[in-house]
């Protein structure tokens, strides 16, 4: 019997679990954020061949508000795991108590506790290669996030030939701070009408995955200062190196950007988590790159 197989559907049916999940749920919770908790489970031994293999259960604190809302997570949840940018998603619905769960593959931590365990924590350069090959998927999916943090991160060390491998995954697309490509806004204009009138014509790819390494490198900065003091902040080389309309393009979206569907403007994330003050974004640019963008 196979109780659990990935979903693939970005559209599959969020419905009342009417019956228990072949789940041991543990009572000890792994996590928590602002409005989900993450356990620990194991699945039963009526799963068969599946039985014993370990997942992460997430279950919202309150009932859900908008149904709409927990779709567009889904969707983006399981296009990012068709794209092998984030984990497979198994499960999804809501309990009786109208509280939606998401069952997903298991990793044993995010990014930020990996880098908090003492002798084996990566080391920059892996974190900057796997996460700029997540956000590079996701910009190609058309999906953009400004809560880009190591604690939306899931991380797994694997053996390998001569040396450990870490594995990395981008998770948790609320709508606060996630939106499709084509519900963004630059200045009351659409971003896709922004970029086809633009005369360089800024790749729509490149335009996200520029903002979102920005907002990225701004929200670790201070992880990056108290755990790897003598690395450049993350992704500086690839950011300077991407051309001038492509980042003005992102500082303007990171700055003024908007979405149909009720996104908070990034810029409100990198001032929550920077401890310095960030006057603007041509501050944000100067920080992690250490020049002065010319317009």
């Amino acid at each position: 019997m196979v109780c659990f197989r990935p979903i693939t559907d970005e559209n599959v049916k969020i419905t009342r679990q009417k019956e228990k999940l072949p789940l041991i749920v543990e009572e000890q919770k792994v996590g928590s954020g602002s409005y989900n908790i993450v356990y620990n489970a194991v699945a039963k031994k009526s799963c068969g061949k599946q039985s014993g293999n370990k997942y992460i259960f997430r279950r919202s604190k309150d009932a859900i508000e908008s149904l709409k809302v927990f779709k567009q997570e889904i969707k983006m949840a399981v296009r990012m795991a068709k794209l092998k940018a984030g984990p497979e998603i198994y499960k999804v619905g809501l309990d009786k108590n109208e509280k939606s769960f998401i069952l997903m593959e298991h990793y044993p931590s995010s990014l930020r506790k990996a880098i908090e365990t003492k002798g084996k924590r990566p080391r920059w350069k892996e974190i900057e290669k796997e996460l700029k090959k997540a956000i590079y998927k996701m910009a190609e999916g058309g999906i953009f996030c400004s809560d880009l943090k190591f604690r939306n991160v899931v991380a797994r060390r694997q053996a390998a030939a001569g040396a450990a491998k870490w594995e990395m995954k981008l998770i948790d697309f609320g709508d606060d701070f996630c939106s499709f490509s084509e519900n963004i806004y630059l200045p009351q204009k659409n971003v896709k009408n922004f970029i086809s009138k633009n005369k360089n014509k800024v790749d729509l790819t490149d335009l996200l995955y520029c903002s979102m390494m920005i907002m990225m490198s701004i929200n670790s900065e201070r992880t990056r200062t108290r755990f790897y003091g003598n690395d450049k902040p993350l992704f500086s080389s690839e950011i300077k190196s991407m051309p001038l309309d492509v980042k003005i393009s992102a500082l303007l979206l990171i700055g003024k950007g908007d979405s149909k569907t009720g996104m908070r403007k990034p810029i409100s994330q990198a001032r929550h988590y920077y401890p310095k003050p960030l006057p603007n974004t041509d501050k944000i640019y100067e920080i992690l790159t250490g020049e002065t963008l010319k317009k």
